[in-house]
C-alpha cells in the first residue's frame, strides 16, 4: 500500500468518527435527520469529503479491496453535492447506521495491518487505545521518517 493511499483512509476514519459525533449530539434517527438542519449538513459534508477521498485512492488499492462497494460511494458523494434538495434522510440513516461502521472499521484493520504504523502507535500511545487522532499522528511521523531518510 502507498503512502497516499494511507494517508486517504486516515482521513476517511477522521470523516466516519466526525460522522459519530454528530450522531451522539443529535441523533441518527430519520426523525433527528429530519428535524436537524444543523445534523443533515454536517452529515452532508462528511458523506461528501469521504467521497472525494475515495476517488484518490489508487486503482491498485481499490481493485484489492472489491468488498467495499467505491463506485457507490463515490456516486453517494455526487448525490449529496448534486442534488442535495434530494436529501433521502431514511438512506442516509440507513448509511449511518450500517455502512459507515463497516467502512471505518475496514480503513482501520488497513491502517492498522501496516506494521511501520503500529510500532509508531505503540511508542505515541502505550496504553493501546488508539483515536483517529493518533493514527494520523504516526502516519504523519512515518511520513516525516521516511521523507527524513531520503536526504
Amino acid at each position: 500500500m502507498n503512502n497516499r493511499d494511507i494517508l486517504l483512509l486516515c482521513s476517511i476514519v477522521e470523516y466516519c468518527e466526525d460522522i459519530y459525533e454528530a450522531t451522539k449530539q443529535y441523533g441518527s434517527t430519520v426523525e433527528s435527520l429530519k428535524e436537524s438542519k444543523v445534523l443533515r449538513h454536517a452529515i452532508a459534508m462528511c458523506l461528501l469529503q469521504i467521497g472525494e477521498l475515495t476517488v484518490h485512492l489508487s486503482d491498485t488499492f481499490k481493485n484489492e479491496h472489491t468488498d467495499i462497494p467505491w463506485r457507490e460511494i463515490r456516486g453517494l458523494r455526487n448525490i449529496v453535492a448534486h442534488h442535495y434538495s434530494r436529501f433521502d434522510v431514511l438512506k442516509i440513516s440507513e448509511t449511518i447506521s450500517e455502512d459507515i461502521p463497516v467502512l471505518h472499521a475496514f480503513c482501520e484493520r488497513i491502517i492498522m495491518s501496516d506494521s511501520r504504523i503500529m510500532a509508531i502507535l505503540s511508542s505515541l500511545t502505550p496504553s493501546g487505545e488508539f483515536s483517529a487522532e493518533k493514527i494520523t499522528e504516526a502516519v504523519y511521523t512515518l511520513l516525516h521518517n521516511e521523507k527524513d531518510s531520503r536526504i
